[in-house]
């Protein structure tokens, strides 16, 4: 009953404010992914994120209950799946405007028992974000199955994909580790850019990646982005 107040208290909240909600699940990657966009945001305009690895309900309806205000614009929900419906839940709880998914592995696999059931727990949140008429911003690896898709396919232009394939929305054509951080030449809209993260560990490339195609999508200027990745907290 206690824990029911708190999540009405919160979900109310979320609904009376209005921030720009982005949720972010994925076997791995989606804590650094969340930090990433978040420093990106919170140089456009005040951004709350969910800090560290918090990412369940309780945890999530905390933050909102105590630390959302009025000039939050943006919210980042960092949402983890502890079982099929558990992201379900949680977009009912934070409605998200996008979502990203940053990849499909065999975390938890006890709890899921397949990779086509991960799949499908973690594209509940590409489901509730099709469902408010937003963007899903996915790895292109999570589209090895069948389930995600056939979801793709039947929603394409609510779909942002990022990866190595020329074809992809957003491109990474290169990705170098150097002594001072990442150097990572993507293609996106047709056009290339050059950024710089000082982020250790090449999978960071991707990372960042998912970051800038969610922050352009959102309608901050390249620019704007480019300089804050320049910035990044390891």
């Amino acid at each position: 009953i206690t824990q029911k107040r708190f999540w009405n208290e919160a979900h109310n909240r979320l609904m009376d404010l209005k921030p720009t909600v982005i949720g972010i699940t994925g076997s791995f990657g989606k804590t650094s992914v969340k930090h990433i966009l978040g420093h990106i945001l919170s140089s456009h305009a005040p951004t709350l994120i969910t800090p560290g690895s918090v990412n369940t309900p309780m945890g999530i309806t905390r933050i909102i209950r105590e630390e959302l205000d009025e000039t939050h614009k943006y919210f980042v929900a960092e949402m983890g799946a502890y079982g099929p419906g558990s992201i379900e839940r949680l977009c009912r709880l934070a409605p998200p405007n996008t979502g990203v998914i940053t990849a499909i592995g065999h975390a938890h696999y006890e709890r899921f028992k397949t990779l086509e059931t991960v799949a499908e727990a973690k594209y509940e949140l590409a489901q509730s974000v099709i469902g408010r008429e937003g963007t899903a911003i996915v790895q292109e690896k999570t589209l090895r199955f069948p389930y995600t898709r056939d979801m793709k396919n039947a929603h394409d232009t609510a779909f942002i994909v990022c990866g190595a394939e020329e074809n992809n929305d957003l491109y990474v054509e290169h990705a170098e580790q150097t002594l001072d951080g990442l150097k990572i030449r993507l293609k996106w809209q047709n056009e290339d850019y050059d950024i710089e993260a000082p982020l250790f560990g090449l999978h960071h490339a991707d990372n960042a990646a998912l970051a800038f195609a969610t922050s352009c999508t959102l309608g901050i200027p390249t620019e704007i982005v480019i300089n804050a990745l320049k910035t990044t907290p390891q």
